[in-house]
């Protein structure tokens, strides 16, 4: 991730695993004034990063794919001299089980191509 936001700075990266964040939070994110902004999913991972500086070490001690994803990268990027914020939390889906959240959504929203960010 470190190579993907430092040549393009101010930067965001969306997890393809939240396919249906709302437009408002991608602009929350992108408007984040924080050196680093993490939105969260509720398993402690984060869906999207956004940075506006980097630091070699932002990522160091970083346990992937764990609860505490979320706040590792907290306290590297904090250890590393910048600004951390929180962005909008949202869902992504990890396990099978989360695909439900996908099929609430979409039943209770329309179909992916009323989706934001995908016209309407």
């Amino acid at each position: 991730m470190l190579h993907a936001l430092t040549p393009r700075l101010p930067a965001l990266l969306l997890g393809s695993d939240s396919p249906t964040v709302p437009d408002s939070h991608i602009l929350a994110m992108m408007e984040a004034s924080a050196d680093v902004t993490l939105a969260p999913t509720d398993d402690g991972g984060y869906w999207a990063i956004a940075a506006r500086r980097t630091h070699p070490a932002m990522f160091a001690g970083v346990r992937w794919s764990t609860a505490d994803a979320l706040a590792d990268t907290a306290a590297a990027c904090r250890a590393a001299g910048l600004t951390v914020a929180l962005g909008p939390s949202w869902f992504d889906v990890d396990e099978p089980e989360d695909l439900g959240r996908i099929a609430e959504f979409l039943e209770q929203n329309g179909h992916f191509e009323h989706l934001p960010l995908h016209g309407t």
